[in-house]
């Protein structure tokens, strides 16, 4: 990935320092050994503002047109599965910055910026590089027709910056809880009564029946009705039961005519995407599994056959799992929900007079 090479430290509103290139260095109030002017302060800070925000633009450039190699990458040497792996643990992020982190720290689990790590009673090693993700910089507005006729503003992203951001691994202080410590092969208590419900809560009813024609699963739009293999194992029957809620959740069953494989048939692309949810859903929650046969076979194929299919469907499986895995009835791999929501508060809250202004405080802070 793209280095920052400029020297100039920056010193953010919050008083941290960061150098030229992206490293933290240390976090201090105190007032600078030169004095200026209100003027030539805010002059000098200005032109470091306007100085990094040309450098982010600039990396960001870099960023998208190596992000065309790492996504033409992903097919080839288990780079599929290392993305899924970080997809499991960071499903906030958008894919294209899965992918960024993953170039410049492979090993990184949670990932969070700094005011994030700071409230979090953390604190970034001084020294430390920071990891660089991309963030809309400059956004466009314009005068739209809606479907209705009327009038409306849309906007989209005009240029594209960077941030900075850090892993756990990059920070020091307090312990976090965070949800497993080691993966089992074995679906952890509670799993599959919790992905049985969540089926349940999608319009479906589970069954489990003897399954001839070999499969281990299927899911019936028709009867609204999803088949398990009564014969599989706990750790094969919650495989196949994130499996067929991957493709509850990626929407295939809405395009079931293009499930085979004849000419516009998209059934290998389904398979895969449902494949892969499986493979992180259970990962996030405590269980390892592996990615099958049929599924691996077709990552591979894709980097000859269909190039595009790739970032399709990594963003397809992304958006899946991100609507999934924030039910409440799962523990949410993702850092900054997860950690946060278990942490008292620094202040409490002043008691009301009025129950129902209480309660609405009350559901305006679990929202």
């Amino acid at each position: 990935m793209a280095q920052n090479v400029a020297p100039t430290t920056v010193i953010d509103l919050h008083g941290d320092h960061h150098s030229g290139d992206g490293r933290y260095t240390q976090h201090t109030h105190s007032a600078p050994d030169v004095t200026l002017d209100a003027d030539s302060a805010k002059s000098a800070r200005d032109r470091e503002r306007a100085e990094a925000s040309a450098r982010n633009q600039e990396q960001a450039k870099e960023f998208l047109k190596e992000l065309q190699t790492s996504v033409a990458n992903l097919p080839n040497d288990g780079n599929w599965n290392r993305y899924l792996d970080a997809m499991s643990m960071m499903p906030r992020y958008s894919f294209n910055n899965q992918m960024i982190i993953m170039g410049q720290l492979p090993t990184a689990t949670r990932v969070a910026s700094l005011a994030v790590w700071n409230k979090l009673g953390r604190r970034v090693k001084k020294g430390e590089r920071s990891i660089r993700i991309l963030a809309p910089g400059k956004r466009w507005y314009a005068d739209r027709e809606d479907e209705n006729g009327e009038t409306v503003k849309v906007s989209g992203v005009a240029s594209w910056t960077t941030v900075g951001v850090f892993d756990i691994s990059q920070t020091e202080g307090e312990p976090l809880p965070l949800p497993y410590e080691k993966l089992s092969e074995e679906p952890p208590a509670g799993f599959i009564d919790n992905l049985e419900s969540s089926i349940r809560d999608a319009g479906f009813e589970v069954r489990y029946e003897v399954i001839n024609d070999g499969s281990q699963g299927y899911t019936s739009d028709k009867q609204k009705v999803v088949v398990i293999d009564s014969r599989l194992n706990d750790a094969e029957r919650a495989a196949t039961l994130a499996h067929e809620r991957g493709h509850i959740a990626c929407g295939h069953l809405e395009r079931i005519a293009e499930y085979h494989q004849g000419a516009g048939g998209c059934r290998g692309s389904m398979e895969v995407e449902a494949e892969s949810f499986a493979y992180a859903f259970c990962r996030a929650n405590g269980m390892s599994t592996q990615l099958r046969g049929a599924a691996s076979t077709y990552v591979r194929g894709w980097s000859q056959n269909e190039p595009e299919a790739i970032s399709k469907a990594a963003e397809k499986v992304r958006e899946a799992f991100a609507s999934v895995i924030g039910e409440q009835r799962f523990l949410v791999a993702d850092m900054d929900e997860s950690v946060t929501s278990s942490k008292p508060a620094r202040r409490p809250a002043r008691k009301s007079t009025r129950k129902t202004a209480t309660k609405t405080t009350r559901a305006r802070r679990a929202a």
